[in-house]
């Protein structure tokens, strides 16, 4: 694939008014980007790419090559809503004959959006594609376990746990990036903490002090959403302490400590008035 590249590359210089040379560099750039190539290439970064994705789309304003690659460019720029966009226009335009690579790099993009219903939709046509789109087994292999840890994070960011830990089953001991124990686990609390499961909130408790190389303040978090499920209010308090003294700017930690925090003044408001009322009766 370089040798491709070097000679697609030379072939610009050769023929600047093509669009083939400038077609097969965006080809090989979105296959790169979305991470299914393994080389290091300068001229694939978005500042050594821009100039011939912009010169193929000035020759050829409908390539949808071009305009996948654009839409590429913009995501790893962090522009996501531009990203967002360009890829779906993109993508509707040339849906008679998809892209995969394109599709595989709007998921991601979507899921950095946080558009989680949508990352779904885009994992399900992402597998539709795969075993006909991409010919090599190993990167076959590994494409369909990423695209299988987006679906597991995004259902378990929807609340829809019971499809999430089927998913992640799914995944089997491949994982999803190497943490699949770590992601199960927070399903099991996040079901623990949403349906005050008590028994099995005290069961997983268990199996987080056995899990390794688990961030300590991301511990302390996770038995802090136990022991609200079970109703200890003041021991989840006291983790969550800990957890911000070793990350003070932990959004999970600092957002339950207020719900909590919330709750016990609601409580105290609450039994405040009904004392009111029945000094008034």
């Amino acid at each position: 694939m370089t040798d491709l590249l070097s000679a697609a590359l030379s072939m610009t210089k050769t023929f600047p008014s093509h669009t083939y040379p400038l077609e097969w560099i965006c080809k090989v750039h979105l296959e790169w980007a979305t991470g299914t190539l393994d080389f290091q290439s300068a001229d694939l970064e978005n500042k050594g790419v821009h100039p011939h994705v912009d010169r193929l789309l000035e020759l050829s304003p409908c390539s949808a090559l071009g305009r996948l690659s654009r839409g590429v460019l913009a995501w790893r720029d962090g522009k996501l809503k531009e990203a967002r966009e360009t890829l779906e226009v993109a993508l509707e335009a040339s849906a008679a004959n998809p892209n995969f690579y394109g599709s595989y790099a709007l998921c991601s993009c979507l899921f950095e959006l946080g558009d989680f219903p949508a990352v779904e939709m885009a994992v399900a046509s992402c597998r539709r594609l795969l075993d006909v789109k991409v010919k090599e087994e190993e990167t076959r292999s590994a494409v369909r376990t990423r695209l299988a840890s987006l679906l597991v994070r995004s259902l378990y960011r929807q609340g829809d746990l019971a499809r999430a830990r089927g998913a992640l089953e799914e995944l089997g001991d491949e994982g999803t990036g190497g943490d699949r124990e770590l992601v199960l686990i927070r399903i099991k609390v996040r079901a623990a903490y949403c349906q005050g499961e008590g028994q099995e909130a005290e069961e997983i408790e268990q199996e987080i002090d056995k899990l390794d190389a688990i961030p300590e303040h991301e511990v302390s978090v996770l038995k802090a959403t136990l022991c609200k499920s079970l109703g200890k209010m003041e021991e989840a308090k006291k983790h969550l302490e800990e957890a911000l003294q070793v990350q003070k700017e932990c959004f999970e930690a600092l957002l339950l400590m207020g719900k909590i925090l919330y709750e016990q003044k609601s409580d105290q408001v609450r039994q405040q008035r009904k004392g009111e009322y029945f000094l008034w009766y």
